[in-house]
């Protein structure tokens, strides 16, 4: 016991009398979920979510992404882990790297955003099925990973990245920050965007295959990126709508333009 190793060893017949009256007060509750009450497999994991985050009310309230990791433990949650170590992810995020007291000071790293911006560009990959908010839908894609295999853990980490790696040949020191691109009547925060960083990130990784030509043309696919945030009314690209439709639309911009420079 780190606590009172006075009385390590101690049962509850031999405690003193005093401490046994006060443990005696004391009570530790447990709610039961039946999983019969759900339909299936994963309406049961969604319930027990539900249930999870409506007991994490008190002290120090988990972010949902740590609901994530308590609840969906396996090897997909461990490949997140894994990934939001990479080094090109943590430049531009700002995440320190290889300073294990400043790290502890930076906010996306001690809520794990930075794990959940690995969850993101994975499930939005699948974008086209989205049915609910991004956070349920975030949600979904870690329950599904719990049936995720050996060689399927191997083909996403290799995606990912691959798609990094040529995201960072194509925009270097700005990756996923749009300030270079403002204009006279818009301007942008000096910081990455998590929506720019999505649309990236998917739109890239559904051309791998055309990585050479991409790189080879990379002056043409940042003045398509700049083009893109001009005719960006909507702000897409940079926050602006959290429906479905504007998530599908953002990503199917960015996908586009990057078609476009392939065929051109």
């Amino acid at each position: 016991m780190e606590i009172w190793s006075e009385l390590e060893g101690y049962t509850y017949n031999q405690l003193p009398l005093n401490i046994k009256a006060a443990l005696a007060r004391r009570s530790l509750s447990s709610i039961v979920l039946i999983t019969e009450s759900a339909s299936d497999p994963e309406e049961a994991l969604l319930l027990k979510q539900i249930a999870f985050e409506r007991l994490n009310t008190r002290g120090v309230a988990l972010t949902r992404q740590e609901v994530r990791s308590c609840l969906y433990y396996g090897k997909f949650n461990q490949l997140l882990f894994e990934i939001s170590q990479n080094h090109i992810l943590r430049k531009a995020w700002g995440i320190p790297i290889d300073d294990n007291e400043a790290i502890w000071r930076n906010r996306l790293y001690t809520t794990m955003e930075d794990v959940e911006l690995v969850l993101r560009f994975f499930s939005l990959r699948h974008y086209h099925k989205i049915k609910e908010n991004l956070q349920n839908f975030l949600d979904k894609y870690m329950i599904k990973s719990l049936g995720f295999y050996d060689k399927d853990i191997a083909i996403l980490r290799n995606i990912f990245l691959k798609t990094i790696s040529l995201a960072h040949q194509i925009y270097g020191k700005n990756l996923f920050n749009p300030k270079p691109f403002e204009l006279q009547n818009i301007t942008f925060k000096n910081k990455p965007y998590k929506t720019y960083y999505e649309a990236v990130m998917v739109g890239l990784s559904n051309h791998l295959d055309s990585e050479d030509v991409l790189i080879a043309r990379k002056e043409k696919v940042i003045e398509a990126t700049k083009q893109l945030f001009q005719e960006d009314k909507d702000r897409l690209l940079t926050g602006g709508g959290k429906t479905k439709a504007d998530i599908q639309k953002r990503l199917r911009l960015f996908d586009d333009m990057l078609a476009q420079v392939i065929n051109e």
